[in-house]
């Protein structure tokens, strides 16, 4: 099995660089993710445009992921029982960092789910620069003060159904940036849907 990847030198910033090699993310299940969707349209059509709604697991890839790797994910995963996520409300990370983002309970499953995944021999990550925190991005590339109005906007505007709620965790997606740094899926790994966590 055989990835395409960019030349990271088409891409401006460096930080895009990093994720030449893909990274490997959750995205959420209908009807959440077209939720989630509409919500980074409206309000960070940037970060819209580059990937859909996802819960980041792990870091990016330094190299490429090999079809050996590809099976030993595979099989690790299918070890790793899925999981039921329960989400809400709209949280942001103020006074760190601006934007905002759906908050997620389940934080110890998500970060076994990544850990699982970075210890896998043969893969090799960049550094993770912040404590993981498992969460469903809005908005990110906006000031404090959207950051604080939209927070307070969206919990007194979205219904409880919207605002609150919970999904499966059956797979995750390795997804790799193209041309234009638009993060396209390349290849889902599943989890072991037959044992359950509740």
């Amino acid at each position: 099995m055989k990835f395409n990847y960019c030349e990271e030198t088409i891409w401006e910033e460096n930080w895009q660089r990093d994720y030449k090699y893909g990274v490997i993310l959750f995205i959420p299940p209908e009807p959440l993710f077209s939720t989630v969707n509409e919500l980074r349209k409206t309000h960070d059509p940037k970060s819209a445009l580059s990937c859909c709604p996802h819960i980041s697991l792990t870091m990016p890839l330094k190299k490429p992921i090999t079809s050996n790797e590809i099976d030993m994910i595979n099989s690790t995963l299918q070890t790793i029982p899925s999981f039921r996520v329960k989400y809400g409300p709209v949280i942001n990370f103020l006074p760190n960092a601006n934007g905002i983002v759906f908050n997620i309970d389940n934080q110890n499953q998500f970060q076994d789910l990544y850990r699982t995944i970075e210890e896998i021999p043969g893969l090799e990550f960049h550094d993770r620069k912040w404590p993981f925190k498992a969460h469903l991005t809005i908005a990110e590339f906006i000031n404090e003060v959207e950051t604080r109005r939209l927070t307070e906007s969206l919990n007194n505007s979205l219904s409880s159904d919207i605002l609150f709620g919970e999904f499966p965790c059956e797979k995750v997606v390795y997804m790799i940036p193209d041309e234009k740094f638009e993060f396209k899926e390349s290849y889902t790994f599943k989890l072991n849907t037959v044992t359950k966590i509740i």
